[in-house]
């Protein structure tokens, strides 16, 4: 398959294999692809979810509305888990207005988000 997929092979890409691993006279194991896809593609196609978690503070609620907004018009969801100093919890999804893509760009921003304890990708 690499005629199909060389344009994907390049320094640094995160690319998804699936494949057999065959016995290999020289090296003991190989993997024979049968299908390669950016992370970005599978991405696209299975649409996962963002979940946001905070705890007992709010000074996460204007960076994520402001991260909402720079990274809307996608296809992936949002999903807040808040728990406040008494451990009680919230649960808020974020409707459908709120949609976004998941890039790298988004990623940082996260990162970046004071009071917001973690995010996952929940495919």
């Amino acid at each position: 398959i690499y005629t199909d997929v060389s344009e994907l092979l390049a320094k640094d890409a995160v690319l998804i294999i699936r494949g057999k691993i065959e016995a290999d006279d020289y090296s003991g194991r190989k993997i024979v692809a049968e299908n390669v896809e950016t992370l970005t593609r599978i991405r696209e196609k299975l649409e996962p979810t963002i979940l946001l978690s905070a705890v007992a503070n709010d000074k996460f609620v204007k960076p994520v509305f402001a991260m909402l907004k720079q990274h809307s018009g996608g296809k992936h969801a949002v999903t807040l888990h808040y728990k406040n100093d008494k451990g009680e919890t919230a649960i808020l999804k974020f409707s459908d207005n709120y949609l976004v893509s998941i890039n790298d760009s988004l990623l940082d921003t996260l990162e970046q988000i004071p009071g917001l304890e973690s995010y996952k990708i929940c495919y």
